[in-house]
């Protein structure tokens, strides 16, 4: 809650959890641009597009667990939706994530992008401890190319990456 109350997400904005788990960050952001929505003075019809673009296009989240991505999109549904963009794959891994979104988008074909620069808000707990060896992978990072191979700052590159200029970011 206080990550998402100091980043304070606006309607229209969007935002991608890298390391999303089940959910909290998505729901919650999900949560508070949704009441900013209903108390707007927007029109009912710009209310309902409104909705749509929170629910369907705004909100992104990769888990590589696929159980945690599961119980993520079915947290996201309970909530009101967004489960379009939840999706399963090592959020390290720039082509696997690519291949995920080409798959998701011909059944919805408003489910986000996971585009390098295109997002107002990350919000991440990336996962700490773990190694990523995969060579393939190292090379898409400055820090991953002999520097390091420590998950937790690999992700922290992916995330200022995912970033659109003058975005925020909250770990």
């Amino acid at each position: 809650n206080f990550m998402v109350d100091l980043i304070d997400p606006a309607i229209g904005e969007t935002c991608i959890d890298p390391a999303c788990g089940t959910g909290g960050f998505l729901i919650r952001v999900y949560d508070v641009v949704r009441e900013k929505i209903r108390t707007t003075e927007f029109s009912e019809q710009k209310k309902k597009e409104a909705l749509e673009a929170l629910a369907n296009t705004a909100l992104a989240g990769i888990d590589w667990e696929a159980r945690a991505a599961r119980t993520c999109k079915m947290n996201m549904i309970i909530h009101g939706d967004g489960h379009a963009g939840v999706y399963q794959a090592n959020s390290l891994d720039l082509e696997e994530v690519k291949e995920k979104v080409r798959k998701r988008q011909r059944l919805y074909a408003t489910a986000p992008a996971i585009e390098e620069g295109t997002f107002d808000i990350v919000l991440a707990n990336p996962p700490f401890g773990a190694k990523d060896k995969t060579r393939r992978i190292l090379d898409h990072y400055e820090l991953g190319r002999g520097s390091s191979e420590k998950r937790e700052v690999l992700m922290l590159e992916r995330c200022i990456r995912l970033l659109r200029p003058g975005g925020r970011m909250a770990v």
